[in-house]
């Protein structure tokens, strides 16, 4: 039996695209997916998130990005960003 699904939300209310959507019972997890293209890039996709958050009543989300460079940093980590609670990971 299942207790959740996912949807792929091409575009938000306000027009905004908008990355995967989990929802899992009561809870409903944001996750914006990125290739790397840059510091500035990366910023662009911490803002889209935050402002998804917004649309959807969120505090928390969760952004993914992919890095197809030969000397890439992977990371993990939980940003703060405009009042949001971000948990970034590079792959």
């Amino acid at each position: 039996m299942s207790k959740g699904f996912y949807f792929v939300e091409p575009e938000t209310r306000a027009n905004k695209r908008l990355g995967v959507v989990i929802v899992f019972g009561s809870s409903k997890y944001v996750i914006e997916l990125k290739i790397w293209d840059g510091q500035k890039h990366e910023e662009k996709g911490i803002n889209q998130l935050s402002e998804y958050l917004n649309i959807q009543g969120l505090q928390e989300g969760y952004l993914l990005i992919f890095n197809f460079n030969a000397n890439k940093n992977k990371s993990a980590e939980w940003l703060e960003a405009n009042g949001k609670r971000i948990f970034e990971v590079i792959v």
